[in-house]
């Protein structure tokens, strides 16, 4: 804007039309208050030829004043009509001021977004970026009904969301980013595929299922196949999607499914071969409705699979369970009068039996096995190369001095183990003391360093605790919460020594310690008297 324009008020101009003239009004006293006048106007007497002349001189100059005032009156009068017209002239130049400083910003805006360094940023960090933005797997909650807090409620469920996919808006920001994606094979390597009504009614759905394969290039897959029920009353697998599988298949590096058992047995009967595949999640949605049949075989040919997560999934499967790495085991949450249909003791002891590569494992605990239900397995069970063992549960059904965790830690030997998490009784009361008793025998049996060990919500006595002390002096990293049957200042003074004087030293390279609970805390242990 030139700068000429610019308005700005004048200051210290001689014009009288910028400064409004003084007025000064003096006050005539009343004719009636003046001695000299008093004859007059107490009385009718009439006036002298001179008093008349006085009178007529004084009456002019009033009428002299009150035409000055009148023309004074009517000048301000106008001068203020011209103030409200410059007024509502000023209001509107300031609208469009206004209206002019959001057009130059705006302007402003877009001169410096083409100085943006995101335009200037490589394919492969753009790339990157995009990849943060993709919703993989489709994501579930678990639903929790009313009473299950008390094992009194039905067993809980699981409720899908339907995935926003971001890379159809991605590509119509720009032609940069068009390309950029484009040119990103494993930007289009994660596919969410919902299972609804409405998504198979017509072709759109897989012909967009279509593109973004086709896009994926050579790029191994990762598949995520989920059936949401409240959307949709289809039982079976559409043959769109089956066309899909077949023709995918090799490319399959990670697959879960989110099935019904009537899908799941569709898919046993195509006996997909995937050769790529590394990760397998399964989810059996309705489990509690039926049986699948022993050694079900859902692939023909997975001679990569390392990574197996079965939720809601009791029954054995056929797959090449030597070569696995990883194995977890996790289910809903169930009230105690569903227990028979959540993995037990003894099914998961004997599926780490099939398992002699297993590095890591992770078991969600539920049910307390019986002495026949074990069978013939009345050995421990030796993993070699399990490295990292997590245990938990969502609820607690025991009798008094038994426990699914005691059942499972009394049973195996670990001489691998480096890290040990045991999280029991999500929702219930402690678990027994036997259970972190049978933690600390699994450690000596085990005779491994181990590094890391958490444990939380049971009973514990101090022998058990001090005896852990004692006999785990590789441990870095140790966390026992929500714990009771112990006071603090028992477990303070275990590990308070003297460095300088003792041979052996407790928890040397102890790096976190992290002890909370029902105790009783040594405030004045470290006082000095």
């Amino acid at each position: 804007m030139p700068t000429n324009l610019i308005w700005a008020p004048c200051s210290r101009c001689p014009c009288p039309n910028h400064h409004l003239p003084l007025s000064a009004f003096t006050v005539a006293s009343s004719l009636s208050d003046d001695p000299e006048w008093m004859h007059l106007t107490r009385s009718n007497n009439p006036p002298s030829q001179y008093e008349e002349t006085v009178l007529s001189g004084m009456i002019s100059s009033y009428d002299q004043q009150i035409q000055c005032v009148d023309t004074e009156a009517s000048n301000l009068e106008a001068f203020s009509f011209s103030l409200k017209a410059q007024i509502v002239a000023v209001t509107q130049r300031i609208d469009a001021l206004r209206l002019e400083r959001a057009r130059i910003i705006e302007a402003a805006s877009e001169s410096r977004n083409l100085l943006n360094p995101v335009r200037r940023l490589p394919l492969e960090i753009l790339n990157h970026i995009f990849l943060d933005t993709i919703d993989f797997p489709v994501s579930r909650t678990q639903v929790t009904r009313y009473g299950e807090e008390d094992d009194t409620g039905e067993p809980g469920n699981w409720e899908f969301k339907t995935p926003d996919s971001s890379l159809w808006s991605i590509t119509e920001v720009s032609k940069t980013w068009r390309n950029a994606s484009l040119s990103f094979p494993k930007l289009w390597s994660y596919v969410n595929i919902v299972i609804t009504e409405s998504n198979f009614k017509d072709y759109s759905y897989i012909r967009q299922l279509g593109r973004q394969l086709d896009r994926s290039a050579n790029h191994p897959l990762s598949i995520s196949v989920c059936r949401i029920a409240k959307e949709s009353a289809q039982q079976d697998l559409p043959p769109q999607l089956a066309t899909v599988l077949f023709s995918f298949s090799s490319r399959i590096q990670e697959l879960h499914l989110y099935l019904t058992l009537s899908i799941f047995f569709q898919m046993s009967e195509m006996q997909l071969s995937l050769p790529a595949l590394e990760c397998l999640v399964l989810l059996c949605q309705n489990r509690v409705s039926g049986i699948l049949p022993e050694n079900l075989r859902l692939f023909s040919y997975t001679p990569k699979l390392q990574s197996l997560e079965v939720i809601d999934w009791r029954d054995d499967l056929e797959l090449p369970w030597n070569q696995l790495k990883k194995y977890r085991s996790d289910h809903r949450y169930m009230s105690s009068w569903t227990d028979q249909d959540s993995p037990q003791s003894h099914h998961h002891l004997r599926a780490l039996r099939k398992f002699p590569q297993v590095e890591e494992c992770i078991l969600r605990l539920r049910g307390i096995s019986t002495a026949g239900e074990f069978g013939d397995d009345i050995h421990l069970l030796i993993c070699p190369r399990l490295r990292v063992l997590d245990l938990s549960s969502w609820s607690m059904k025991r009798i008094p001095t038994r426990s699914v965790f005691q059942q499972i830690a009394d049973k195996l030997v670990l001489p691998a183990l480096s890290v040990l998490r045991v999280t029991c009784s999500q929702r219930g009361t402690y678990e027994v003391q036997e259970v972190f008793s049978s933690i600390c025998r699994l450690i000596q049996r085990s005779r491994r360093q181990i590094t890391v060990l958490h444990f939380d919500h049971c009973q514990v006595v101090r022998e058990d605790v001090m005896r852990l002390f004692r006999t785990t002096p590789t441990l870095e990293d140790l966390r026992l919460t929500r714990l009771t049957g112990f006071t603090g200042e028992e477990v303070i003074e275990g590990l308070t020594v003297d460095y300088a004087s003792s041979e052996d030293p407790v928890l040397p390279r102890l790096r976190i310690l992290y002890i909370s609970g029902r105790c009783r805390a040594p405030y004045l242990l470290f006082t000095n008297p």
